[in-house]
């Protein structure tokens, strides 16, 4: 949360739910603590309230809670990195209203970056 904040001074975001921490915790991460970390600015910039719950997490980050809950009796689907990248930056687009400028200051990346990964949308 405190890089978050760094990134978006503005952000009203003081903390997490427990519940939200430990759903976060649960979730395997596959693209390590950078996936976390974007997860958790993606909320910071989304949520303007001072605590993040489980209502935010489930409308704002479904795939988080889906990922650690599987349906009952199914394998959960395995994707690649480059897959939830992709889900991502095409989330944070939409957040954005199509901005792709303001899509990759909020994602730490350089603008080109999305131009080369994302077929326009």
């Amino acid at each position: 949360r405190g890089r978050a904040r760094e990134r978006n001074p503005a952000a009203k975001v003081a903390r997490l739910d427990p519940a939200v921490t430990a759903a976060l915790a649960r979730c395997p991460w596959p693209g390590n603590v950078r996936e976390l970390e974007n997860v958790v600015t993606r909320l910071v910039v989304v949520c303007a309230k001072e605590v993040i719950e489980m209502a935010d997490l489930q409308a704002h980050v479904p795939q988080v809670l889906s990922a650690t809950t599987p349906a009952a009796g199914a394998a959960p689907r395995l994707t690649t990195l480059r897959e939830h990248e992709n889900e991502y930056i095409t989330w944070v687009i939409e957040q954005c209203g199509g901005n792709k400028t303001r899509a990759a200051e909020i994602l730490g990346i350089d603008p080109s970056t999305i131009h080369r990964r994302k077929p326009p949308a």
